[in-house]
């Protein structure tokens, strides 16, 4: 019989120190990223696959953005999952924050100089089955609208933007403001 070429199951001692190795390889790969994306300037970032399955991760990674907010979402069905809202600087209002899927989607409810504003940070997965749900999700939080173009034409080319409105439940937040001018 031929021996099989699978690795053996760890010892319990040895699993703790790998993923200790792991997570301090994983902590000076997000110290050296936070560096860079702060040297860019941008007030907000919006991360995806952040490799951060466990949800007692967070903290470690947390610490390391020393320049605002940084809000978290990782899941543990999936590490390759993960998504992150970076703010720089301190005088942004978090007003909500809502795990809707973990590791996949995210959103903040933010203000800034009395203005408020909702960021959402979306992982779509490759699975089409997890991508409609997470569309199902995303349109119960997101509304959509448009200056320039007007979504209740009769055009063929207009007719498949109409239909997603109408399915989606979404509104015309344009059209919307016009009625009440």
């Amino acid at each position: 019989m031929k021996e099989s070429t699978s690795q053996k199951e760890l010892p319990p001692r040895a699993k703790k120190e790998k993923k200790r190795k792991r997570l301090k390889i994983d902590l000076v790969k997000c110290s050296s990223v936070f560096s860079f994306l702060h040297s860019e300037g941008h007030d907000i970032t919006l991360l995806q696959e952040c490799n951060i399955p466990y949800k007692s991760n967070y903290r470690p990674f947390q610490d390391r953005w020393k320049y605002g907010h940084s809000i978290w979402s990782g899941d543990n069905k999936n590490k390759s999952s993960g998504v992150v809202i970076l703010f720089r600087g301190w005088y942004f209002e978090i007003q909500q924050v809502q795990e809707v899927v973990s590791g996949r989607l995210l959103y903040v409810d933010v203000k800034l100089n009395g203005i408020g504003f909702r960021i959402i940070n979306v992982y779509c997965p490759t699975d089409l089955q997890e991508w409609k749900e997470i569309l199902k999700e995303i349109a119960s939080i997101l509304i959509c609208g448009s200056i320039a173009n007007d979504v209740h034409g009769e055009s063929t080319h207009r007719k498949s933007s109409i239909f997603f409105k109408r399915r989606s439940h979404l509104i015309d937040v344009q059209k919307r403001r016009q009625n009440k001018i």
